[in-house]
């Protein structure tokens, strides 16, 4: 499990999310730790490229803080200015509601249960114990999450979205 960023483009929109990810061992971003991070960038002529170094920590963050400043005073005086924060409007970001993504949920439910949910949910991975059933979601839309959820008829204990 890790703390993603991600941002995406679609449709000239754009979408910005933080959330806990499960991440698949064999994803590259899943070998990322200590204080150590990873991007990963996935572009149409080269696939996916991962960058990977120290970004984190009181060493990396006290040198990329005086690289920074020693940076600005070298180039205040060439005219160089700063970047311009300018507030996005609803016309450049992406509803959240579309947003597509698989989940595992864990339902306070029992194991007769699962069959149901499993369906509901257009499970392709079903588990569980009486008292908690774990259902791997097929790909759908927050919106479509949210109209599943309800539907279901049990609480959720828990909803983590796959990477």
């Amino acid at each position: 499990m890790k703390l993603i960023g991600y941002t995406t483009k679609k449709d000239g929109k754009i979408l910005a999310m933080v959330s806990p990810r499960l991440v698949p061992m064999s994803n590259p971003i899943s070998g990322v730790s200590d204080v150590f991070n990873g991007i990963l960038v996935s572009a149409n002529m080269v696939g996916e490229v991962m960058f990977y170094g120290p970004g984190a920590g009181k060493l990396p963050t006290a040198s990329a803080v005086v690289a920074d400043m020693i940076d600005i005073m070298e180039h205040t005086p060439a005219g160089i200015q700063a970047p311009v924060w300018v507030d996005a409007t609803s016309q450049d970001v992406m509803d959240f509601s579309s947003y597509v993504s698989q989940s595992m949920v864990v339902f306070d439910a029992p194991l007769s249960a699962a069959n149901a949910l499993a369906q509901i949910m257009g499970a392709s991975v079903v588990s569980g114990q009486d008292g908690s059933v774990v259902v791997i979601s097929a790909p759908m839309s927050e919106d479509a999450m949210t109209v599943a959820l309800a539907s279901a008829g049990y609480a959720v204990k828990t909803r983590i979205r796959l990477l």
